[in-house]
């Protein structure tokens, strides 16, 4: 009689950021210098930000689309009959990639390079892929052969057809076999996170400091972003419900020494506000802005 093996135990949110999106708690005091960046003409009258007419709302967005060749992980698929012991994962997609998602897309699972599960999204019963909420699963058949309390690394791949990039996610963990994991509560993990179009990623905590002190109108249509020059890196959305509460958002870099500048719609006053207090994207940093309106 076979030895009890254990594969695949529970893949948690938390397993995914061990390689991406660990930030600090500093409040980035000692930010690295911007480097070759003039100093910006700065008007007496105004030393913090600068304002500009906006009488609509600003179609600010973050471009995830890329120009990376479909990978070939169709034929790689794993052969059930090399492994003794399975699990299944039911994968929810991204909130971010969903809108993009087709039915050639892919999702994978790969441990020391060998695929050991393929998956295009699952369908319902009248043959669409995205349900009444816009939401999209990938239900993944994972294989091992590795023994109990094996500590396993292992790489979770999705390829967007129509965004071109492929977004991966990195962890460790010991594995249980014949378990179901993803159908009691939903697990998303945050596949932007691991893009390889923005590989460098930071945090964001905006906020305006004299609220209490001004008759400023926050709105639940108030937006901040970040640019690197006229690209968007970075986005968020007032809270409609607490529209004063801060931003904290992750904004994201191409390459190291990026520029960013930080701007703020306001729907109240039809303005949005460009701060010139700048910063380098440095991964898993963050970074705290304080302002006054």
């Amino acid at each position: 009689m076979m030895k009890n093996k254990y594969f695949i135990h529970t893949l948690l949110l938390a397993v995914l950021t061990l390689v991406w999106g660990c930030g600090s708690d500093d409040d980035d005091k000692t930010e690295t210098p911007i480097p070759d960046t003039p100093t910006p003409d700065v008007p007496v009258d105004n030393p913090n930000y600068m304002t500009t007419a906006a009488e609509t709302i600003p179609a600010w967005k973050i471009d995830w689309s890329s120009d990376e060749a479909v990978p070939n992980w169709e034929s790689m698929q794993p052969d059930p009959k090399a492994f003794e012991t399975w699990s299944i994962v039911v994968v929810k997609l991204d909130n971010t990639l969903a809108p993009f998602a087709s039915m050639d897309d892919m999702m994978a699972v790969f441990i020391n390079d060998e695929m050991r599960a393929f998956a295009h999204p699952a369908t319902r019963e009248d043959g669409s892929f995205v349900n009444e909420s816009g939401e999209v699963f990938f239900i993944l058949k994972i294989l091992g052969n590795e023994d109990s309390g094996n500590d396993v690394g292992f790489t979770l791949k999705y390829y967007s057809c129509q965004l071109h990039q492929t977004f991966s996610r990195v962890g460790h963990e010991t594995f249980k076999s014949e378990k179901t994991y993803g159908i009691e509560e939903d697990f998303m993990p945050s596949l932007v996170a691991g893009s390889t179009k923005y590989p460098i990623q930071m945090e964001l905590n905006f906020s305006i400091a004299n609220l209490s002190e001004t008759s400023f109108k926050c709105t639940e249509n108030d937006i901040v972003a970040v640019f690197v020059g006229d690209e968007c890196r970075g986005i968020s959305h007032a809270d409609p419900v607490y529209p004063k509460s801060p931003h904290n958002f992750f904004v994201y870099g191409k390459r190291a020494n990026e520029v960013a500048t930080v701007c703020y719609y306001s729907y109240d006053k039809k303005v949005f506000y460009t701060f010139y207090d700048r910063f380098v994207i440095s991964q898993g940093r963050k970074k705290i802005l304080e302002v006054n309106l």
